[in-house]
């Protein structure tokens, strides 16, 4: 009985916090019955509910406390919280060694390893990956080509990777021959050798599995590396200004390989459930892609991660929706 009263009294007096993560409980159970984008409906309504629960409750807690203790108290009180939480934030940084201590999972792009959703804990030593050593020459043709491709008996020259050149150019003849063929293609920038093969998507609705042209492995000077190698640490990196990926803040993709470049040192990352790795992806409407990570970008690796949590750093930075993406699992 003396459990279930402190139960209650803990409740009561921290009602606010069970408020927001009751909601996030039940928007986890409702997701976990309603899969896939067509119920997007789902996400902005509990992430517009969880916003406007926590606008509500710093509202409420700032009223009574100027009831009860007037402005000046209700202030200071204020600025004594934001000390607490930034000594917390500087401390975990200390300890972490790293300036993002924690970060949250916004796609679907590293299933099954993390969801959607994950709240995640960084540290900031060295990453486990293989290194290799190239060229600037050759970093810069990774990300500017020329970009061959050749099949059997089949030649030809992208303008930007040829993965993304033939979603946008579904009707050109390499493309049709890509995407209609049983044919591996091996596309080739600078120092690596991208081996393009079909890949199982097992749908997690249930549909039957389909197939999807993805990168089996890549090739740098002989040597072989894995997309989705399991042995690679998962790092969160935020991108250059200038790349496609900057539009979405801080990136939690795997390590593939790590470029040695004279004195500097560069990533090559993909998503495990990522057709291609991230320096492959390329918009067409605006031309912009990805380069290499830069190593001073990499703000560490992944060390373990709390489902579901993190939704509400989602919610409240604004990413409500998820892509088609969610509904499936790439098997290499």
């Amino acid at each position: 009985m003396k459990f279930a009263e402190k139960a209650k009294e803990l409740i009561l007096k921290n009602w606010g916090i069970a408020l927001v993560l009751g909601t996030l409980l039940l928007y986890v159970v409702i997701k976990s019955f309603l899969p896939g984008k067509e119920f997007d409906w789902v996400n902005l309504l509990f992430g517009a509910i969880i916003v406007f629960e926590i606008i509500y409750l710093v509202i409420i807690e700032i009223k009574q406390g100027v009831k009860k203790s007037g402005w000046k108290h209700e202030i200071i009180d204020t600025l004594i919280a934001i000390g607490v939480a930034i000594a917390i934030w500087f401390g975990a940084q200390a300890v972490l060694g790293t300036t993002t201590p924690i970060s949250g999972v916004v796609s679907c792009s590293m299933l099954t390893e993390l969801e959607r959703g994950d709240f995640v804990v960084v540290h900031g030593g060295s990453v486990t990956v293989n290194e290799v050593e190239i060229t600037e020459e050759e970093l810069s043709q990774i990300t500017n080509g020329p970009f061959s491709v050749k099949s059997d008996g089949f030649e030809f020259n992208s303008t930007y990777p040829f993965h993304t050149f033939c979603l946008c150019n579904p009707a050109h003849e390499a493309c049709s021959l890509f995407f209609n063929s049983d044919a591996e293609f091996y596309e080739t920038s600078g120092p690596v050798t991208y081996h393009h093969t079909w890949c199982d998507v097992n749908y997690r609705n249930g549909n039957e599995p389909a197939k999807m042209r993805c990168v089996d492995y890549i090739e740098i000077n002989g040597m072989k590396f894995y997309p989705a190698d399991e042995s690679n640490d998962v790092i969160v990196y935020n991108s250059r200004s200038t790349d496609l990926y900057s539009r979405v803040g801080d990136i939690v993709h795997r390590s593939v390989v790590r470029l040695k470049v004279g004195d500097d040192a560069y990533y090559l990352t993909g998503g495990d459930n990522n057709p291609v790795l991230d320096n492959q992806v390329y918009e067409c409407s605006s031309k912009m892609g990805n380069q290499p990570v830069p190593e001073r970008n990499v703000k560490g690796k992944v060390i373990t991660r709390i489902p579901y949590l993190g939704y509400l750093k989602l919610f409240i930075s604004g990413f409500w929706s998820e892509d088609e993406q969610c509904s499936w699992v790439l098997e290499r």
